[in-house]
């Protein structure tokens, strides 16, 4: 089974990606294993902000060091 991993990204209005949603005491990126716990975070982060917020799909993972 190939492993899938999802962020929220926040989007102007030309839907250009401007920003990742941070969360959390030390304001890091959150991931998330599965496109249903992806929308639960949505519908937490849509309840604090008012930003066109929508989730991305990470691709092409490939190790780096």
């Amino acid at each position: 089974m190939e492993k899938e991993l999802y962020v929220l990204g926040v989007f102007d209005d030309d839907g250009n990606l401007i920003e990742f949603v941070r969360k959390g005491r030390n304001w890091s990126i959150s991931g998330y294993d599965s496109i249903g716990s992806a929308r639960r975070g949505l519908a937490h982060s849509k309840t604090y902000s008012k930003r066109n917020i929508k989730i991305v799909k990470a691709t092409g993972f490939e190790a780096v060091e």
